[in-house]
């Protein structure tokens, strides 16, 4: 059986999005979380974090991955007490596929991503972008974070292709972010934070790569809510459930139902931030 690979790089939202809540009253269900699901399923779970172990925020999210069969957490405190890159996490990636087992294996990587400060994410990226306005310093940091990001799923998909070459096992990788942030001004530098709400905030990649598609490339510009994902999760690793509903994270369909996300997103006042386009200021 192959490997199933969960990038996330997530906060406050996850404890929707993780656990599985009722449709009426979408509260969480901390006895129903993704680990909890593929574990009833017989699938091995991993969960490996560079981000914090114990915080206001960290804690919720770390009580998902101590679920798993195996955990690792990389920052014992707080997301904050260490700077540590999301490419320390190879390792213990290296070693979860190194464990000798047949049954399929679900894999989160729980990554620190763009969080802020975006300057310190990328201190042994080789390849950052750089500015000649030092105000758009912070924006090439932002930038930067991204392009580390992918270099990192490449570096997942490296080392899946080589393990799917040495014992025919196939893999699947989905990656998500739980949400945006937007720009202020500060003494005219521009710095990205959470410091107000956006509609922005809730317009986030996510992505999946199959081994067994990889001529395949498709985008989808359906709307999808993350009030879904347990049971788009279920789907994709392929668990049927009778509390479950049939539903796919990437058929290419509109949710026929969000719950109310898209009113709530509507109803936000703040004006819109669009991306700022940073090619003009590179050196």
């Amino acid at each position: 059986m192959g490997a199933l690979i969960f990038i996330v790089t997530l906060f406050g939202s996850v404890l929707i999005i993780a656990y599985h809540p009722p449709f009426v009253q979408r509260f969480p269900r901390y006895d129903r979380t993704l680990i909890d699901l593929a574990k009833t399923a017989g699938i091995k779970t991993y969960w490996i974090s560079s981000q914090g172990m114990v915080g206001k925020y960290d804690t919720p999210v770390s009580a998902i991955g101590k679920k798993a069969d195996v955990t690792v957490f990389l920052n014992k405190g707080e997301y904050s007490a260490k700077n540590i890159s999301d490419y320390a996490l190879l390792k213990s990636f290296r070693a979860a596929l190194k464990d000798p087992i047949r049954q399929s294996r679900l894999i989160v990587l729980h990554t620190i991503g763009s969080h802020p400060d975006a300057c310190n994410r990328i201190i042994d990226f080789k390849d950052p972008y750089r500015v000649k306005d030092k105000n758009y310093e912070y924006l090439a940091c932002y930038v930067s974070s991204i392009k580390k990001t992918d270099d990192f799923i490449s570096r997942l998909y490296e080392i899946l292709s080589k393990e799917e070459l040495r014992t025919g096992r196939p893999f699947s990788i989905i990656y998500f972010s739980d949400h945006g942030q937007v720009h202020k001004l500060n003494d005219g530098k521009i710095l990205l934070n959470n410091n107000v709400a956006s509609k922005f905030h809730y317009d986030i990649p996510l992505i999946k790569i199959d081994s067994d598609n990889k001529d395949l490339r498709l985008t989808l510009s359906s709307e999808k809510s993350g009030l879904n994902f347990t049971e788009g999760l279920a789907n994709w690793m392929g668990i049927r459930n009778p509390d479950l509903l049939l539903y796919d994270l990437f058929d290419g369909k509109k949710d026929p139902t969000d719950f109310g996300l898209k009113r709530k997103i509507e109803s936000i006042k703040t004006p819109p931030d669009p991306a700022i386009d940073l090619s003009s200021h590179l050196q």
